[in-house]
């Protein structure tokens, strides 16, 4: 629209043609407006960063950007290469199961178990610093179970305590297997967002930390 329309409709809407300066009127008009173009962008611009708040946080702690599945016996070369190619800023090696964690009253809850290699955080400090776990640059520390933090209020655990997890495979000779194993709670991880607080949960995966290996 060209500027003269423009100012001849806002003069039409302002002024009343039988009273032509009806300066009052105008100006009750203009406030109105401007009150309501505010709010909108105030709304916008806060919906806005939330969503983008809620879209980072997936990046980092849940779906990164870019998943490559491979054999596990070819997990670490492929970290490697794809660690070295220009532009990428970090690459992890992860592996994920379902899992039930017992808590210390006997009450059970499940929960995404994702296992990471010892120190993954110091190779990834925007996922440490989702988890609001930006100084554990060791995590996840050798045989360390990390667990958010609204299950583990919902299971009654803190930082030191025992926690049981039950899980099941399925092999071609034996069927349905069941697997269960032990860990202690290193650390308890807070992102602010529900969905992961209450139901994921880190373990290391090496060699020394049998009850990843058993669920893994």
């Amino acid at each position: 629209m060209k500027l003269g329309p423009a100012l001849y409709t806002a003069y039409r809407w302002s002024f009343s043609p039988r009273k032509r300066m009806s300066m009052g009127r105008a100006m009750l008009a203009s406030a109105g407006i401007a009150a309501g173009v505010t709010a909108l962008i105030v709304v916008i611009g806060v919906m806005g960063g939330l969503q983008k708040g809620y879209i980072d946080a997936i990046l980092e702690i849940s779906s990164f950007h870019l998943r490559v599945e491979v054999p596990k016996a070819s997990a670490a070369s492929t970290r490697e290469s794809i660690a070295s190619l220009p532009g990428v800023l970090s690459a992890l090696e992860l592996q994920e199961t379902e899992a039930i964690a017992l808590g210390s009253r006997g009450e059970g809850r499940p929960i995404a178990l994702r296992l990471l290699r010892p120190g993954s955080g110091a190779q990834d400090p925007g996922f440490m610093k989702a988890l609001g776990l930006g100084s554990e640059l060791g995590f996840p520390r050798p045989g360390g179970f990390y667990l958010g933090r609204e299950a583990a209020s919902s299971l009654g655990l803190e930082p030191g305590d025992m926690v049981e997890l039950f899980a099941a495979s399925i092999d071609e000779n034996e069927g349905l297997v069941p697997l269960r194993a032990s860990f202690v709670l290193e650390g308890v991880f807070a992102s602010g967002y529900y969905e992961y607080d209450s139901s994921l949960a880190f373990a290391s995966l090496d060699a020394s930390n049998s009850g990843a290996a058993s669920l893994s």
